[in-house]
């Protein structure tokens, strides 16, 4: 499976030639309409809205606009938090030829490609250092789209959730985790498609998890990395939150405390109830996280400009002959593959992963 890319600005895309690619917070990502770097991306996630509204339950002031309530119901979880994302497109006959062909590409896009290395059997999947990839799932409707299948699908989500939850306790704690895990995932996994819909779609989203621990007493700790962000009226705060507790009643909702801090010091600290009340715009700001992943390509590097691109594909799909030469654009796996399958085999055997989840069927996003 061969991926390419297109990155605003070429410093940003040479980053690949040291392994890097970078990733856009997934708080900003389902919250923003502002699309930036891979155009083709529905970024703002109806099936992700759906379903963390479903299980995240909570009190606002009366009067908060809906934008708003959808912003904070974002904060409140704390599966979004240092979470990132990127897309890439595979590329296919025909396909990838319409997908240059759009007019969003201009002077300033450069390209890269990604061809990894598939841990598992039957899937279009790719595991490394906390994170994962697969392919997109396409579907008609939210009605369509299934836990299992999806998990299935995608096997390495499996072992994403052992490395932070391998202390759990195998009970409710960890079925409680489970059950999070699957909301926060399978809804980036599938596309439903709608108008916006176009056969140049063909995409491959990596899911970042940055490090962090599951205890067997329920508590998580965390790394930040990068402190939530917004703007608020052109200004920059940090976003700051208090749960009191997981599910402090029967109906599952949770008293709150999100405050705003000013990086500005002249600037004073806003509750959520004074950003309603004056009516303040808020806009999510975003944050990168890059991942190395040299240890999971077979081959990547930086392609240039779009008519470089469009030879590059050309080449790959069409021509026969040898792979170019490794230089400074093009770089090659040099270790043994062998040394690298503890990635999946430490934590599960494959029959293992195909087991792994209880089975919820189709209709879950209703």
């Amino acid at each position: 499976m061969l991926l390419i890319r297109g990155i605003q600005g070429e410093d940003f895309a040479k980053d690949i030639n040291r392994g890097l690619v970078g990733c856009r917070d997934l708080v900003s990502l389902v919250s923003s309409e502002n699309q930036t770097g891979y155009k083709f991306s529905a970024y703002n996630e109806p099936i992700y809205k759906v379903a963390r509204n479903k299980r995240l339950k909570v009190f606002m002031p009366r009067d908060t606009p809906e934008p708003l309530r959808d912003l904070v119901r974002t904060y409140l979880d704390e599966y979004t938090f240092e979470t990132y994302m990127t897309f890439f497109h595979i590329v296919s006959p025909g396909v990838t030829e319409k997908w240059l062909s759009n007019s969003g590409w201009d002077d300033t896009t450069r390209f890269i490609y990604y061809e990894p290395k598939l841990p598992l059997p039957n899937s279009d999947s790719v595991l490394g250092l906390n994170y994962c990839g697969g392919r997109m799932n396409y579907v008609g409707s939210q009605y369509d789209i299934s836990d299992q299948e999806t998990l299935l699908q995608n096997p390495c989500l499996t072992v994403l959730f052992d490395w932070e939850s391998y202390k759990c306790a195998t009970g409710p704690t960890k079925e409680e985790h489970l059950s999070r895990f699957d909301h926060l995932v399978v809804p980036l996994l599938n596309r439903v498609v709608d108008e916006q819909f176009t056969d140049k779609e063909n995409e491959f989203r990596i899911i970042v998890r940055t490090p962090r621990m599951l205890f067997s007493d329920g508590h998580t700790e965390y790394r930040i990395g990068h402190p939530q962000r917004v703007q608020i009226d052109g200004n920059p705060y940090k976003v700051v939150r208090t749960l009191h507790g997981y599910a402090t009643d029967r109906l599952g909702i949770q008293p709150i405390d999100l405050r705003f801090v000013p990086e500005n010091p002249r600037l004073r600290k806003l509750e959520l109830l004074d950003v309603v009340e004056k009516g303040l715009e808020v806009a999510p700001i975003s944050e990168f996280e890059s991942i190395d992943i040299r240890d999971t390509a077979i081959r990547y590097g930086y392609i240039g400009d779009l008519e470089q691109c469009r030879s590059f594909v050309q080449r790959e799909l069409y021509e026969s002959g040898p792979l170019p030469e490794e230089d400074e654009n093009n770089h090659y796996f040099h270790g043994n593959w062998d040394d690298y399958r503890y990635i999946v085999e430490r934590y599960r055997t494959w029959d293992e992963i195909k087991g792994g989840y209880r089975p919820t069927g189709k209709g879950f996003y209703d």
